[in-house]
């Protein structure tokens, strides 16, 4: 798990705001369209999870074709040696964590990771 750090930060708030913070370029434009925050205590950190709206401007980098698509991003939050910092995850990385909201499964049409979804349904359907 690689971990990256953010100068200028101080407090978690700080990071949970920068991380669903929008990101404009010009050939897309990244906004956060819902996020929860809850907590792993046995591991010490904190899970941010977001559900990301990717609009491309312009065919980006003969990837993806100009629109909107959703995604679900897991955001690992954890001090580290007093600094803060986290470690990213994308639907298809298989995060190591399955407390996503349930909704986001239904909104994110973007990198959808079939095996991982069982995972969070079952892991919802346990806490019942």
């Amino acid at each position: 798990m690689r971990w990256y750090f953010e100068h200028n930060i101080h407090t978690k708030s700080e990071l949970i705001n920068l991380l669903i913070a929008p990101v404009y370029s010009e050939h897309y434009e990244e906004k956060t369209l819902q996020f929860h925050v809850c907590n792993d205590y046995i591991h010490g950190v904190t899970i941010l999870w977001s559900l990301i709206e990717f609009n491309v401007i312009n065919d980006y980098r003969n990837i993806l074709l100009a629109g909107k698509y959703r995604y679900i991003k897991c955001n690992l939050i954890k001090k580290i040696d007093e600094a803060w910092s986290y470690s990213y995850y994308c639907e298809l990385s298989f995060p190591p964590y399955y407390s996503c909201p349930l909704n986001y499964l239904e909104l994110a049409n973007f990198e959808v990771n079939q095996e991982w979804r069982t995972q969070v349904r079952n892991y919802h359907q346990l806490q019942k």
